[in-house]
């Protein structure tokens, strides 16, 4: 419709262990549920598969988060840590770290 429908980052070999860190995935509120966020997953994951076939791909999620880790595990993601971060308010907010040890299962 010549609109941006959503977005997502990755970047490779950002964590010696984890691997590739997926930093955005973002969907316009008014397309959730058509399967795009779904579909940005599965391309950044057969990227991280085509340029560094070993690598793991990961991504923290605030874990108050609910819907996006609803998300998440529902792709098949696995909860591999836990993390406090500070908000830029003030405070600090718990995010869980989500891991695809083969980001071939997102393809």
């Amino acid at each position: 419709e010549g609109s941006l429908s959503g977005f997502v980052c990755t970047f490779l070999d950002y964590h010696q262990r984890w691997g590739a860190y997926l930093d955005n995935l973002h969907v316009q509120p008014d397309r959730y549920g058509r399967g795009i966020g779904a579909l940005l997953l599965s391309c950044a994951g057969r990227w991280v598969t085509n340029q560094r076939p070993e690598s793991p791909m990961y991504l923290w999620v605030f874990e108050k988060n609910v819907k996006a880790l609803r998300f998440y595990l529902r792709l098949e993601g696995k909860v591999a840590g836990r993390k406090m971060f500070d908000n830029p308010g003030g405070g600090q907010a718990s995010a869980l770290r989500i891991e695809w040890k083969q980001p071939t299962i997102l393809s």
